[in-house]
C-alpha cells in the first residue's frame, strides 16, 4: 500500500493517480493511514483525480457516493478530446 498512496501524489498520468486511488478503495479500513495522500489529490490538477480523491473520501467517511466515472479522462486524455 505505500507505493500505490506514493504514485497518487508523483505519478505523472493522472490515470495511474486516479487508479491508485480507486485501488485504496479494496483495503478498505487497511488504508486510513493513506488518507492524507488521497486528501492532496483533491486539490489535483487532473479532474478524474480530484472527483477519485473525493469519492475515496466519502466512501471512508461512510457517506453513500456515487462513483466516479470510469470513461472520463479529462484534459489528460491524450488525442485531446473528452471521452464521456
Amino acid at each position: 500500500m505505500p507505493l500505490i498512496a506514493r504514485s497518487i501524489g508523483e505519478d505523472p498520468d493522472a490515470a495511474v493517480r486516479r487508479l491508485a486511488i480507486l485501488s485504496l478503495l479494496w483495503w478498505k479500513k487497511a488504508a486510513h493511514p493513506y488518507a492524507d495522500a488521497v486528501r492532496a489529490a483533491a486539490g489535483d490538477p487532473a479532474e478524474e483525480v480530484r472527483e477519485a480523491a473525493a469519492y475515496w473520501l466519502r466512501e471512508q467517511s461512510g457517506t453513500t457516493a456515487s462513483p466516479p466515472d470510469p470513461g472520463h479522462r479529462g484534459p489528460e486524455n491524450r488525442d485531446g478530446g473528452d471521452m464521456r
